[in-house]
Parts: C-alpha cells; sequence; structure tokens
C-alpha cells in the first residue's frame, strides 16, 4: 500500500498539469473536472508500465490505482466546497 501511495504522489504532478491544460483549452462542464481527473490519472498510472525505473515492485493494476489516487489527489477536495456550475473556458 505504501508503494501505492507514494507512487500515485508522484504522477499526480503530472495529471494536475494534463488537467490544467486542459481547463484552459477546452470548454467543459466544470463538475466533470473530478471525473476527468480520475480518468486522466488511471491512465497516466497504466502507461507508466512502460518505464520500469517508476514502481518496479508494482503491478499493472497497482499502477492504475495509484493513478485514480493521483487523480483524486489532482482535483483536490477543495474543488468539492467551491462552485461548480458553468463551465471551465467561457466563448467570446
Amino acid at each position: 500500500m505504501e508503494d501505492i501511495l507514494l507512487f500515485s504522489s508522484i504522477i499526480a504532478a503530472i495529471t494536475l498539469g494534463i488537467v490544467q491544460v486542459l481547463k484552459k483549452t477546452q470548454r467543459m462542464p466544470k463538475n466533470y473536472v473530478p471525473l476527468i481527473s480520475v480518468v486522466i490519472g488511471a491512465i497516466v498510472g497504466g502507461l507508466t508500465v512502460f518505464v520500469p525505473e517508476l514502481g518496479e515492485s508494482l503491478s499493472m493494476g497497482g499502477r492504475v490505482v495509484a493513478g485514480v489516487i493521483s487523480g483524486l489527489m489532482a482535483t483536490g477536495a477543495w474543488e468539492v466546497a467551491h462552485k461548480r456550475e458553468g463551465y471551465t473556458k467561457d466563448i467570446q
């Protein structure tokens, strides 16, 4: 379990960066951002199977679980408390 948490904290930064780019460039409902973050985290966690130096002791399932956790970490608990209506990017 410690390996999964450590691994998820490492890839959370990657997940956060990808989600922030999507929020700035795409118009999407704000209430979908946490779900998108979890999906991107799972994908990034799965893709790390091609980087053997990361999480050598983790199986593919462990990497995906770590990715889901990193997506939740990237979204953050504060997202729940803020206004989540509207869109991430206004159209002018």
